[in-house]
Order: C-alpha cells, then structure tokens, then sequence
C-alpha cells in the first residue's frame, strides 16, 4: 500500500513538471521559431512577432527591407496551416497559405520609376489583383 502510494505521488509530481515544462515550452517556442525565421531569411528581413497552435504557425510584421532601408516587401500576418497525415510519410504537408495585406514595391531596371503593386480588397470585399497606386 505504502509503495503505491508512493509511485502514484511520483507520477503525480513528474506529471505537474511536465505540464509547466510544456507550458514554458510553448510560450517560448514563437521566440525560437521568430529568430529562426530571421537568420534562415537574413538581416533585411524583420518579423514582429511569432504565434504557434497545434495546427498552424502565425507570422506577423513580415518586412523586408532593401539596401536602402525602404520597405521592399511587407505583410501584415503570414499564416501557414500544416497537415499531420504527412507524418507517417516522414514529411510535413502544408494545406493552407494565407497572407494578410501583402504589399511590395518594384523599381525598374532604369530606377526612374516607382511601382506600389498591393493585393487589397475594395469596399465591398471584391478583390482588385495587381493593381496600382
């Protein structure tokens, strides 16, 4: 009786650990995954902050910069979805891509002229692609 009182106290114990290990995981895993992300994309590339759920990863404050230091390229949230049935193929499926406000700037090969090419949705939420202002 005392040996099982005592091993259900450990497990009781290793359990709580490894709850708050998890929890502790978990709320600085997005830290890991936003520096990741910024040394696998380089210095110009600057993410804001970085949200993980059991299903899908949220980037958010993408911008890449050029030379300049101007805005090249933006998104208000990137969010990536992942499909688990990949798992037992040994590989990671991505079933949903959605960026949020993507904006990007072109110069042309001359630099004379400017182009603000954005993907935005008008009034009544109809698309309007490559449009430009």
């Amino acid at each position: 009786m005392k040996a099982l009182k005592k091993i259900s106290i450990l497990v009781f114990v290793l359990l709580v650990v490894t709850l708050i290990a998890a929890a502790v995981l978990y709320k600085t895993a997005g830290d890991i995954v936003k520096k990741k992300l910024e040394d696998a994309l380089g210095p110009r590339f600057s993410v804001q902050r970085v949200e993980i759920s059991l299903s899908s990863l949220e980037a958010y404050g993408i911008v890449f910069k050029k030379d300049d230091g101007t805005s090249a390229l933006s998104a208000d949230r990137i969010k990536v979805e992942i499909d688990y049935t990949g798992l037992f193929r040994r590989r990671f499926d991505i079933s949903l891509v959605a960026i949020a406000n993507p904006y990007l700037v072109m110069d042309s090969v001359q630099g004379l002229r400017l182009a603000r090419w954005s993907l935005s949705r008008t009034a009544r939420g109809k698309e309007r692609k490559n449009s430009l202002r």
